[in-house]
């Protein structure tokens, strides 16, 4: 199955203070407009990189890429690079920062140039930092040696998007010409930059005639490959990115739909595809039956994809999204089981998951699920295991929050013996009606 590449603990090497951070090199002691001000008269950029210490991707980025011995000597040579803790309010808003790590490379006159959100590895900050060199003298096509260049292409853009509002078009051709061309002259620039280009089209569609036509077509081609079983899947998995940029998700559960009246390998793995990276989004629509037909052991699903995890976690290449995409998979597929008639079943994965990631979120989050099926004995039952079982204040409070509330908003009644669930379940014994 195709998996996009989403991108260890040391102790963090930071003295935070009111407003300063002092730290190692690359890192320097200055106030923010006094680094403009120092890049403004070097020629060199700006890099503020906003981290929680105690956040992992944060220290792992810390520690591992701007630890790394290129990343150090490419921003001594052409940054002033400053370390930004959430206590800098003012700097959040400023650069529109609102989760960590993230960086903002910016001129010297304080124009951003681009932007990196979450953790990346030291090869990937060299090219965003390239680009963002590049974008400095944007403004002209690139020509002559640097014509061939995906990275001067995209730099031109970038300079159109931010400081030429009256050529969207051109824009979007430029964009559209780095989505198209852009592997061919340099291996593994799509994947790197596939997510970025599409959501500045996305803004571009706006004002840009060219950037609307262009985004429909490519979709549709898309689609119709998908649909001729003759799709890879890394198309499949852009089929539901053009679909989200677009904001037309639905489609994506249409197409997954239409999948299902074939029977070849082609289809079939593209219609995983859609199924894996909109899973939530199928349950929420009701295909029950249609998940579990191709996921049909749910357990040895998540528990392996748990321990792929865990392994990541040891070596430290990990991401916290993983995590959270894994629970977020393990409670849709909850739904289906406990809708289903698996109750044992979906009982057992909550089990697994809750010991996993025993926190009150995913105690919270199953009791959700429970309760949208109007099983409220069992969501209360969930909350109570869950009150017992976390070891924070802060997730017991939430739980207990919880389950004042629970069957409040419901719009199914409360079915204190199950009946909604032995109906489904047949009533068989073992599988005790409850979701248990």
């Amino acid at each position: 199955m195709f998996i996009p590449r989403l991108s260890p603990l040391a102790a963090p090497f930071l003295l935070v203070t009111a407003g300063l951070v002092q730290a190692d090199e690359p890192f320097v002691e200055m106030e923010i407009p006094a680094a403009f001000a120092q890049a403004e008269e070097d020629g060199k950029v700006v890099v503020l990189f906003f981290h929680e210490a105690a956040e992992r991707s944060s220290v792992r980025m810390l520690t591992q890429t701007f630890g790394n011995e290129d990343v150090r000597k490419w921003l001594a040579t052409n940054a002033v690079s400053l370390l930004i803790p959430p206590s800098n309010g003012k700097a959040l808003t400023r650069f529109q920062v609102n989760t960590f790590p993230y960086t903002v490379i910016l001129d010297g006159s304080g124009k951003v140039l681009h932007r990196i959100d979450g953790d990346v590895d030291a090869p990937d900050f060299l090219l965003d930092s390239q680009t963002a060199l590049l974008a400095l003298g944007g403004s002209v096509k690139p020509s002559g040696a640097n014509e061939d260049s995906a990275i001067a292409w995209l730099a031109y853009a970038n300079y159109l998007f931010a400081n030429e509002p009256a050529k969207a078009d051109e824009c979007s051709r430029t964009y559209f010409f780095c989505l198209d061309k852009g592997e061919g002259l340099m291996a593994g620039f799509r994947e790197r930059y596939f997510e970025f280009i599409l959501e500045r089209l996305s803004y571009l569609k706006q004002r840009s005639e060219a950037g609307l036509e262009g985004l429909f077509s490519r979709r549709q081609d898309l689609r119709g490959r998908i649909s001729a079983g003759t799709a890879s899947e890394r198309e499949a998995y852009e089929y539901v990115r053009y679909n989200y940029w677009l904001r037309d998700q639905h489609l994506t559960v249409e197409l997954f739909q239409e999948l299902g009246q074939f029977d070849t390998p082609g289809h079939d793995a593209c219609r995983r595809v859609l199924l894996f990276q909109e899973l939530r989004r199928m349950v929420d629509n009701r295909l029950y039956e249609d998940v579990l037909t191709m996921i049909p052991m749910p357990q040895e699903h998540i528990s392996g994809r748990f321990a792929e995890y865990n392994k990541q976690l040891e070596t430290g290449q990990f991401d916290i999204q993983v995590r959270a995409k894994i629970i977020d998979d393990a409670v849709s597929l909850y739904e289906c089981l406990l809708d289903t008639g698996k109750g044992k079943d979906a009982w057992d994965l909550l089990n697994l998951t809750a010991t996993e990631v025993p926190t009150g979120r995913t105690y919270f989050s199953f009791m959700e699920r429970a309760e949208r099926l109007g099983q409220l004995a069992l969501a209360h039952e969930i909350v109570d295991k869950g009150i017992e079982t976390v070891k924070k204040e802060k997730g017991i409070l939430m739980l207990t929050r919880a389950k004042a509330k629970i069957g409040k908003t419901s719009e199914l009644p409360d079915d204190p013996f199950g009946e909604f669930h032995k109906k489904r379940a047949g009533g068989g014994e073992g599988d005790g009606g409850d979701g248990k």
